[in-house]
Formats: structure tokens, sequence, C-alpha cells
């Protein structure tokens, strides 16, 4: 059931850790008496290019349920739904064909919008939007989402009691387009599909109020298909007016595969390619996890992602490290980082008590505070000016060497390494 690559007893003497997609970590793994690396599939699809677009084409005709020509209303603005700078999809060309496909069953410039599916994440820059959006980005009108901004929002209903507050420009919308990717995801089992719509076009409250029950009142790990919280998403897609999605199953280096069709249906298929790709089957929990962030390198608000499927992996009272270079420091969210040093019990306290100005900062410092009951976190970062701050209980550093010491002190242990944030891990132990 082992898919993605995995060595039991690596041949060479030095262990080398993704920091970004051309730098590692090397170190010396003497003091590890058994080895398990794993790292996502290698890609079958360049990140552009034409072989790529023909892959575009081909799921688009080869749609699940019905086709885009069938989905849109080519009389009402259509809005094309795109996710932000924190994420690798290759959106650019991505809207390169579907413009072409649009405006060949007579939809015009005018009708068409780009909105950017920003959740909480800060606004990109100028060059970051040309970036994602590429040629056509200079004929088409560019929205970007604040989840913050009042007027920019309207109230489509109540799910679960969870007020549900959407970009308002999806109201007047004939016709959404939903173009992301799918990876496992820890607050939602995978990303993909009406993701792309919840958190991504929502308010601050409905993200908070959906992430708050997922946290806190749910048990999801990443991976799993049927959830509280996906069963949500699906259900605000559907208030959005959600009609179509592309979704693109990314690994280091390019694309595994490209569905497209009916959300439900395109999630379910961009699944099973994600699980052929990323899924690691190993043989036992470890003393000693080491999880690169690669891709999710922006922040630590992007990077602890590699906490949740490190967690999978990792022994009660072992060490999980995390390896990222960090490129914007800690990030943007001051209340997550200043929450990361307390008790989960002290977390929930000030979460009831209604006090705090980021509330989703304190329920993303739970669910990795959680996971530090059960074992020691470190951090390990390229970035310099982050080194010897005290986070997690310990001071973040640039020595993997050193962190690998403490965790072995008498020189032996077994050690989980995932090469990239795409892996799946799973425990699959003999008969």
């Amino acid at each position: 059931m082992s898919i993605a690559e995995t060595i039991p007893e690596s041949d060479y003497d030095t262990l080398k850790v993704r920091m970004t997609a051309s730098d590692f970590i090397s170190i010396d793994r003497s003091a590890m008496k058994r080895l398990y690396v794993a790292q996502s599939r290698p890609a079958v699809l360049p990140k552009y290019g034409e072989t790529l677009r023909k892959a575009i084409e081909g799921a688009l005709d080869d749609s699940c349920g019905r086709s885009l020509a069938e989905a849109v209303d080519v009389s009402r603005p259509v809005m094309l739904v795109i996710d932000d700078h924190t994420r690798g999809t290759p959106t650019s060309l991505a809207l390169e064909v579907h413009y072409e496909r649009l405006r060949s069953i007579g939809v015009s410039d005018d009708q068409m919008t780009i909105l950017v599916s920003a959740g909480t994440h800060r606004p990109m820059s100028a060059e970051e939007v040309r970036s994602k959006t590429g040629e056509i980005g200079k004929r088409l009108k560019i929205v970007l989402h604040d989840c913050s901004d009042p007027e920019g929002l309207f109230l489509a209903g109540k799910i679960d009691e969870i007020p549900v507050w959407l970009n308002k420009r999806l109201r007047d919308a004939g016709t959404v387009i939903g173009i992301g990717s799918v990876v496992a995801h820890k607050f939602s089992g995978w990303s993909g599909g009406a993701k792309i719509i919840c958190p991504g076009l929502t308010g601050y409250e409905t993200i908070y109020r959906c992430h708050y029950k997922s946290i806190v009142e749910e048990r999801i790990v990443p991976g799993q298909c049927e959830n509280w919280f996906r069963s949500f998403i699906n259900k605000v897609g559907d208030l959005a007016g959600l009609k179509f999605c592309v979704n693109f199953v990314p690994t280091v280096g390019g694309i595994v595969g490209v569905a497209a069709g009916e959300p439900r249906e395109t999630l379910s298929r961009s699944i099973s390619l994600a699980e052929n790709a990323m899924t690691a089957c190993f043989p036992e929990r470890f003393d000693l996890v080491m999880v690169s962030s690669f891709p999710a390198t922006t922040d630590l608000w992007q990077s602890g992602k590699g906490f949740y499927i490190g967690e999978m992996l990792v022994r009660n009272g072992g060490t999980l490290v995390l390896v990222t270079p960090l490129d914007e420091g800690l990030g943007d969210h001051p209340d997550f980082i200043a929450l990361l040093d307390r008790k989960p019990s002290d977390i929930l306290g000030l979460l009831d008590s209604n006090k705090l100005s980021d509330p989703l900062a304190a329920v993303a410092a739970y669910a990795i505070r959680r996971i530090g009951e059960r074992c020691k976190l470190r951090i390990v970062t390229s970035n310099a000016a982050l080194h010897g701050q005290l986070l997690l209980g310990a001071p973040i550093t640039g020595d993997l060497a050193s962190v690998v010491l403490e965790a072995f002190p008498s020189g032996c242990g077994s050690a989980g390494q995932l090469n990239d944030s795409y892996v799946l891990p799973k425990i699959v132990t003999q008969a």
C-alpha cells in the first residue's frame, strides 16, 4: 500500500531535509537507529506550458458531470474564483483556457470577473496578482476578497447555526467557477472543491465559527473524506452558486493530475489522484519526526500545517520538527504567535471570554498546542532573524543537527522524515 517512496534504511550517511524547492539541510544521520523517508510522487505534468494546457483542456473535455458550457449562464455575470499567493495552483494558465472556452460560447469580457479567494490572508502585491492572473488579468476585472470588509459581504443564510457571510459579488453572479488545488488538510480532511468558497470568500465571522467547530468540537484528520467541515463547505458552495470546479493535484516540481466538472464529483476524482500521489505508509510511529513545510513556506500561519501531518507519525513523548524557511517571518496573526506558548485550556478560556481581537488565530494556536501536549515541538528555519526567539517552549533555530542530538542524546532511536508537506502519512502494521 506504500505509494509515495518510502526508504526504510538509507544507504547514505548524510540526511537531507528539504528547506525550499532547491535547498536542503544536511546532517549526520548516525544518531538514528532507523530512518524512514517519504515524499510525494514526482510530477507527471509541469506547472506551465503546452503540456499542462492540454491536460487542462482534456479535463474540461472529460468533465465530471455537466460540461463547462452546460454549467454557464451566458446571459449573466461569470465569477472566475482563484486561490491566492499562498497556493501554487497554475491559475494563470487555467484562466487562459477558461477564458477561451467562455468567449467561444458567447461570454463577453465585461461579464467576467476574476475573484481572488483570500480567506484571512494578507492582500497580494501587484506582482503577485500579475503572477496569479497572467495575460487574462490584463483583460478582466480583478477583485481581491477582504473577509473583514462589511461593505463587501452579504448574509447568504445560516448552516448549522453558523451565519454564512459571502462576498457580495457572488450574489449577482449567474455562474461561479472555482480554480484551486487538492491536498490533505487538517481542518477539512482535503482542500479542493467548494473550499475555494469557504473559507476563501466568506466573512471573518463565518471563517472563525466554522474553524472553531472543526478544531475544538470535531476530530478531523488530514485525508479524512467524510467530516462535518467538508459537509459545511459543500453547503456553503451551494449557497454561493458554485457550478463548476477545476482542481489540480500538486506535487514537488509540478502537477500529478487535474480534474474538472461539478464540484463534488470533481473533488472525489481529485482525491483519488491525490491519495495515489501523496500517501506514504509507515510501519510505526517515531521518536523523532522531521517535516519539511514545503511548499507552504510563506510564514508560520502557512508552514505550521506541517505539524498536523507530522502529528500522525510522532510517538507520545517524541519530538516533532518543522523545517521551514519562513520567508515572511512568523506572519501577520500576532495573536497566533502570542498564544503558541499558552496551554490549550488557557486558549479555550480566552475564546470563551470573547475578548480576543482575532479569535481565529486562537483556534489555530489551540490546534498546534494540543499537539504539543503529547510531544515536543521544534522549529528549524533558514530565516536567521528568528534564531533564538523562544516559541513553543524552545528557541527557534537553524541547527537541525542539534535538535536531532537533543532528541537522541544516547545516539539511537527511530526517525521519520517527510520531505514535503504534500505527503499523507499512514501507519500500516504487518499482520
